[in-house]
Formats: C-alpha cells, structure tokens, sequence
C-alpha cells in the first residue's frame, strides 16, 4: 500500500490508448474503491471516456453498450453480468485490456467470482494487490490462472519453482526499495459513495436539519450548526440501523493488506456508538485495542499496551477526543481518519501519535470521505481557506483556525445559505450617483465601529478571505485583522482604522509600528481613514512598509465594490 500502484496502472493504460495499442479497458475492483478510481482517472487520464457500470439490471444492460474507453465496475456486477450481457451478445473479447485492483479478491479460484473473470479473453492482463499471498502459496496461483493461464501447474506449487515461473511477469514495489522517493507522511483523501440505506436516511435527515436552521433565522448559532453535523456526519459512517457500510468495507480492504504485511495501524474516530462500537464489531476477527473516553487509568493502560507488544492486536481504535494527545504510539505505520471534525488541526495533533520522534517508518494516513454529503462542502470550504495544507497552517492553535471558519462557512457545510441581512443604513445603490468626495463625505458621518465594519468587508476584496474585527481599544492598538494563506505559509495583516475629520499624523503611526512589532506574526500593516495624512506621517509609513489608504481611496473601494455601510 502507498506505493502508487492504482496511478502506475492509469498512466501505463493512457500510453497503451496513445499507442493505439488498445481501444477498451475494464477495471474490476470492490465497491469501496470505486470512487478512489473514478477520483484518479479524471486526474491522471481525463482525456479517457469512462464508463461505470453500476446501478439496476436494466441500466447495466445500457451501460455495458455504452460507447466509452475504459469501463469501471466491481467484482460482483462482473459476476452478475458476464454471462447476459457480455459472452451471449457476443462481447467476451470487448477488452483489450483487464485490470484487477485488490487482486486477492480471486484467491480462490472455484468461486463464481473468479470463474467470471477467467471467461474474459484480453490481450493484455493486469493484477493488483498489496498481497499477492495472503495465506498460502496458491494464492499467487489462483491469480495466474487469470493472468496467465497454464504457466503455473500443480507441479509448480513450490516456493522456489513458483518463484522462477512468475518472476518474468511480476513487478514489485516494496516501500524499503522506495523509501528515498516518499515523504515521511505519505497522506491520502478517499472519497466513497454512500449505500442506499445511508442515502435514503441522510437526505431525509438533511431536509429537517437544513429547514430547521433556515427557520432560527438570524437566531441561529455556532452551537445550533454543530449539534446538527454531528447527525450528519454520523449517517455518513453508518446508516442507524446498520453495522456495515462502505467506510467499514474499505476499512476491512485495508487492514488485510495491513495487517498481512505485519503492520500496526490507529483507526480515529469521532463518534463512539456510530463509529468506535460499529467499527470494533466488525473488526472482531482480527485483534483490536480500543481507546475511548470514561475508561479508567487501568484499562486505558492495558490496551495501549496490548496494541505495542502484542502481535495479536494490530488495531488499535481511538476516538478522537481521548487519544488525539498524550500517547507515543510509534509502534503503528498506518493511520486512519474514519470521520472527520471541521477543524483539521485536530485531525493532525491525532496523526502526530504516530509521526513523531522514534518513528522509523514512513507514515501512511487515509482519510475517509463521503461523496455528495456534509463532508464534502466540508472539504470544500476547508480547501478554499487553505486550511487543507499542513505545511501552511503549522504552528497555528486550533483556535487561530477556528476564527477562521465564519457562520457562513458553517452555514455553507450544512447546506444552507446565509440569512439574510438586515437593510443596511446607507444603500449600496447609491455610490453608482455619486462622486468619490462626497462619499466621503458621507463615510465622514458613520461611527468608527461601523468605519471598522466596513474596512473589514474591504479586506475580503483585496485578497484576505479571513478577517475579523479585534475590538482592541486605544489608539495604539489593531482594529482589523487579516489572514489568508499562501505557498510561502500564514500571512497575517494588521488594519488601522481612523474614522477622522482632519490628517491623521506621524503619531499615530508610530503606536500601529510599535503594536505591529509587538506581534511577530504580522507581515504588513494598513493605516484607513476617512481623511489625509500628513506629510511627516506619510514619509514614516513608508519607511515602514504601511500601506496608506485615505479617505478619497477609500471612497473609491466604496464605489467600485459596491460596499454596504
């Protein structure tokens, strides 16, 4: 795992289609790794017409005919399908190509499963697996019979033998071959879809959530918002009445691979009953460790033991709130975020059990999205902020990021849009009338919380999507201040607002230096007002990098982004 099998594959597939050597594809994986393909081909091959097939009887039969260059499908569908709709029509030989991702899936070659797949007659086959013996020799065996027919016989079934046969046409990546190439935390998103269980009773929950915070109106808080994602989000592991999921199948793919290649891994989760409970009952057969909140000291102790010196517990589940801190957990190489907070600083303090001092090992973290849901307008607006990007936010508390999620953003994850606001004091229809010197005139009548208030919305136009007002007090202090994210890392920006009549002076520019060099953090400061500045304050500021907006420019923001006082 985490050694690039899945883009190897798409992008020796793409070369084979430029070359003409091959005009059709068919990928064949389990259901909860077909988002994880569809994700990838559009990345790396968005040239390719894709076909997934899935869906009822009589949409296959439509989608097997489809015009397309790769077709996606599972195991399952393939079993259900290849007699009726691909050997009777006549479409046996309809790829050139066969690829079978979680290849183990065929490891016993007397299931209909495998015997499906062998009815298909490619040019060219390809097996993927992080394990091509799970448990015996025949496993690689069982594959063969699909990649290469005849070349393994029961004579072979000797390690050295098998060995000698299959060399030619097996190319391995083993991650200590690889370890110059990787990073020390090797991370990857996987989107899945929902089954239709969870669907059904998401979208009705959804409905009620997202009418019963579009009705609190301007009423609404943070706590309102977050009460109802819980809900949300807990669905998107399990649907209520459920035990299994997609989350819980792809989990299930990953710790055979885990687990067979003799590693440790730490599964976080937010919720106990439709998380931590659910997940534990379905692991049951291959040696879990839990961490949960109300355990006492004890058993606390006991399991973090188990899971470091026991062989027989390879998994260790946490919920996040308990053992996202204070544990050493260097033992594990493998991490899973099985649900996701909206702050992601949380997800990465869980990570850092992990990764951290004493661990030899690359870090592999898999984070679990849901399709189409809360998570990803999560994703979403988290993206947008660049709050996605460890490298950008380290150092920052978690509640520095939380002052960057607004209620908007909070509203837009729940789907719903901001209530609107109440009529504005002056109407923004009214700047298109007039000239800059008088709208300053008429920003020289509002108060200087309102004057703040409108530097803030400023802000946003000039490329700082995170700002608040500070509601610091004295003249020396910073009213606004302005965040926005970069390659380079946090970028930080102090507002001075002077809502004056007259020139704003040397003096007052000398407090906002001196409270800018107080804070380490800021990279630039902006001195707005109402009026002018002097002379003697102008020469200062730019010996000391601020930037000037006066009352004229000012006026002219006003104008040209249609700002509301």
């Amino acid at each position: 795992m985490g050694t690039g099998k899945t883009v190897m594959t798409i992008v020796a597939l793409r070369i084979l289609m430029q070359k003409n050597a091959i005009k059709r594809a068919l990928i064949l994986c389990p259901p909860s790794i077909l988002y994880e393909w569809r994700r990838h081909l559009e990345l790396w091959a968005p040239e390719l017409l894709t076909c997934f097939v899935r869906g009822s009887t009589f949409e296959r039969s439509y989608l097997w005919g489809a015009p397309a260059q790769v077709y996606v499908t599972t195991y399952d569908t393939l079993r259900n399908d290849v007699e009726k709709f691909l050997i009777r029509q006549g479409r046996g030989s309809l790829f050139d190509l066969v690829v079978i991702d979680e290849a183990h899936h065929i490891k016993n070659p007397d299931t209909k499963r495998a015997k499906a797949i062998r009815k298909l007659s490619p040019r060219y086959r390809w097996a993927l697996t992080g394990t091509p013996i799970q448990n015996k020799i025949e496993d690689i065996a069982a594959l063969f019979q699909f990649i290469y027919p005849g070349l393994i016989s029961s004579f072979d079934l000797h390690p050295d033998r098998i060995k000698k046969k299959v060399d030619p046409h097996f190319l391995r990546r083993r991650k200590q071959d690889v370890l110059k190439d990787l990073p020390p935390k090797i991370k990857q998103d996987i989107w899945l879809e929902m089954d239709d269980e969870q669907r059904e009773e998401y979208e009705r929950v959804e409905r009620q959530v997202q009418t019963e915070i579009a009705e609190m109106g301007a009423n609404v808080t943070r706590q309102h918002i977050f009460a109802r994602m819980q809900l949300l989000k807990q669905i998107c592991n399990f649907a209520s009445n459920r035990g299994t999921s997609p989350k819980l199948d792809m989990l299930k793919e990953q710790i055979e691979d885990i687990v067979e290649s003799g590693h440790k891994v730490i599964v976080f989760s937010q919720y106990i009953g439709q998380g931590i409970d659910k997940i534990a009952a379905g692991l049951r057969a291959y040696g879990v460790g839990k961490i949960v909140g109300g355990q006492s000291d004890l058993t606390r102790r006991q399991e973090i033991e188990r899971f470091k010196y026991s062989a027989d517990t390879p998994i260790l589940l946490v919920s996040l709130k308990s053992g996202g801190e204070g544990l050493n957990l260097t033992e594990a190489s493998y991490v899973v975020h099985f649900d996701h907070w909206w702050n992601p600083a949380v997800m990465w303090q869980a990570e850092d059990r992990v990764h951290r001092k004493g661990q030899e090992r690359n870090v592999n973290i898999y984070s679990y999205w849901m399709s189409d849901t809360i998570d990803a307008r999560i994703h979403q607006v988290l993206r947008d902020k660049g709050l996605l990007f460890e490298n950008i936010v380290d150092g920052l508390a978690e509640s520095t990021i939380e002052e960057h999620i607004t209620m908007e953003d909070l509203l837009a994850m729940i789907g719903v849009e901001k209530p609107t606001p109440k009529q504005p004091k002056y109407d923004p229809q009214r700047w298109a009338h007039l000239t800059p010197p008088q709208i300053q005139q008429q920003l020289l009548e509002i108060s200087p919380s309102e004057f703040e208030g409108l530097v803030e919305r400023l802000m946003h136009y000039l490329g700082y999507p995170n700002v608040k007002v500070t509601k610091r007090t004295g003249d020396g202090g910073i009213d606004v201040l302005s965040t926005r994210f970069t390659e380079h890392g946090v970028e930080r920006v102090a507002v001075q607002c002077k809502r004056y009549r007259g020139p704003v002076g040397v003096n007052v520019a000398r407090e906002f230096v001196g409270a800018i060099q107080d804070d380490e953090s800021i990279v630039k400061g902006y001195l707005v007002t109402t009026s002018d500045f002097t002379p003697e304050c102008i020469a200062y500021c730019l010996r000391h990098q601020i930037q000037l907006i006066s009352g004229i420019q000012m006026a002219d923001y006003v104008q040209r982004f249609g700002l509301e006082v």
